[in-house]
């Protein structure tokens, strides 16, 4: 369990590094081709670039990543190990991205795949995160 939560703190560490790197330089970096580059970005939206309030968004953030801590509390409490872990990946990445929404007013995305979106590590442990506590409750939260 240690072993996956030091995982997840390495990646958002990670994250924190490319975000600091592409704000600071606003680089471009092909890795293959067009189709996947590293582009500095600023995501004033949620999720797709869906048009919110921007200041509905940081508090909206803010508040259900506060619920979620309160369940990650009963759930470490309890010994639930795969919801724990994923309530925590979940509250990593969520932080990160409400960090930059409070500092610079948008998220900072950097993995652009030409056809599809750009996003952040961040967004990619939150998307994790969310498959994984899906098939918790699916699954286990069902049993018990």
């Amino acid at each position: 369990m240690a072993f996956l939560y030091i995982l997840a703190i390495f990646f958002i560490s990670l994250d924190r590094l490319a975000k600091t790197y592409f704000i600071n330089t606003e680089n471009n970096i092909k890795i293959i081709g067009d189709f996947l580059s590293l582009d500095y970005a600023e995501n004033l939206y949620i999720a797709f670039s869906i048009p919110v309030s921007p200041l509905f968004i940081r508090y909206l953030s803010l508040a259900l990543v506060l619920i979620i801590i309160f369940y990650f509390i009963k759930s470490v409490k309890k010994s639930q190990v795969m919801l724990s872990i994923s309530l925590f990946v979940l509250i990593l990445g969520s932080f990160s991205n409400i960090y930059d929404r409070f500092r610079f007013g948008f998220v900072i995305d950097y993995i652009n795949l030409k056809y599809f979106t750009i996003f952040n590590i961040a967004d990619s442990m939150i998307f994790l995160s969310i498959i994984f506590l899906s098939y918790y409750i699916y699954t286990v939260d069902k049993n018990e």
